[in-house]
């Protein structure tokens, strides 16, 4: 099973003016989580700037191929 999620991390504007979202600046960690064996670990990583939302990391996060071969029977 993967979770999805992300946390936005406030950087000053004056250095990374790159960064600016809004009033502030800013990154955004979007992490694939993985729980297998009682174990949560991260899976998957995708930095960005604040503020693109989880929805467009979507297809950087989540890989169909991955989940049916990890799901599928093995022979």
């Amino acid at each position: 099973m993967n979770l999805v999620d992300s946390s936005t991390i406030t950087m000053c504007m004056s250095q990374y003016p790159w960064a600016i979202i809004r009033s502030q600046a800013g990154v955004k960690l979007h992490l694939r989580l993985a729980f297998q064996d009682g174990i949560v670990h991260p899976d998957k990583a995708v930095l960005t700037t604040a503020k693109p939302s989880d929805r467009t990391q979507m297809d950087n996060l989540i890989v169909q191929d991955e989940y049916f071969s990890a799901r599928e029977p093995s022979s």
